[in-house]
C-alpha cells in the first residue's frame, strides 16, 4: 500500500491510497502492463495531490524512496522539496576537487553509511580515491575498504594478553606495625650527634 498524508506538524491526515501488486501476483509478473513499482506509485498520488491544489512544503518520504535516484529527480522535476530517509549501508559517491597551492585533484567521494556504528560511535565513513568507476565502482571500493578491517586482529595489537592490571591497593598506615626501614633506623644508637 502507497499512501499520502497531509502532515502538520502534529496530526497526519491520509490523503490517498494506492495498492501495491506484486508482481508475482499479476499474469505476466513484473512484466505485466497493471504492474507498478512503488516510487511509481507514489508520484501517482503526488501528482493528484498536486492536481487538486494541495501544494506541499516538504514532501517527507521514507527510505525506500529516499534511495530511489530516479524517484528524487522527478521530485526535483517538479520543483518539489522534500526530506527522505535513506536506508542503512547505503553507499553515496559524489565528484570533489582538491586544491593545495597550484595543485589540483580530482577525486570521487565515497559515504558508506553503515548498519553499527564502529567503536568510536561513527555512523558513516568517508573515503576519497582517484579510481575511475570503471575500475572500481563505489560499492566496490566500500567493499575493499571494509574488508581490511573485518580481517584485522586487532587482539594481536594489545599491549598484554592479560588485560588491563589492576591497580594496587593503597598501603594502610598502623602504629604498630612501623615500616621496616622507618623501624630499624628508630632503633640503631645515633651515629651523628646533633651540635648544641
Amino acid at each position: 500500500m502507497v499512501t499520502t498524508h497531509l502532515y502538520d506538524g502534529k496530526k497526519s491526515l491520509p490523503l490517498d491510497i494506492e495498492l501495491y501488486q506484486h508482481g508475482n501476483s499479476l499474469p505476466l509478473g513484473k512484466k505485466d502492463p497493471l504492474f507498478k513499482k512503488k516510487p511509481e506509485l507514489a508520484l501517482g498520488l503526488i501528482d493528484q495531490s498536486l492536481v487538486k491544489g494541495e501544494q506541499p512544503e516538504i514532501v517527507l518520504i521514507d527510505s525506500g524512496y529516499g534511495n530511489n535516484t530516479t524517484f528524487l529527480m522527478e521530485l526535483e522535476k517538479r520543483k518539489l522539496k522534500y526530506l527522505g530517509g535513506v536506508a542503512k549501508n547505503r553507499i553515496f559517491e559524489q565528484k570533489v576537487q582538491v586544491e593545495e597551492d597550484d595543485v589540483s585533484l580530482n577525486l570521487r567521494r565515497v559515504v558508506i553509511q553503515l548498519h553499527q556504528p564502529t567503536r568510536h560511535g561513527d555512523t558513516e565513513v568517508t573515503l576519497l580515491t582517484h579510481l575511475s568507476p570503471s575500475v572500481a565502482d563505489a560499492p566496490t571500493v566500500a567493499r575493499l575498504y571494509l574488508q581490511r578491517w573485518s580481517k584485522v586482529n586487532l587482539k594481536r595489537f594489545s599491549s598484554s594478553p592479560r588485560g588491563q592490571k589492576k591497580p594496587k591497593p593503597k598501603p594502610t598506615y598502623d602504629p604498630k606495625h612501623l615500616h621496616v626501614s622507618t623501624s630499624r633506623l628508630l632503633r640503631q644508637p645515633s651515629q651523628y650527634k646533633r651540635s648544641p
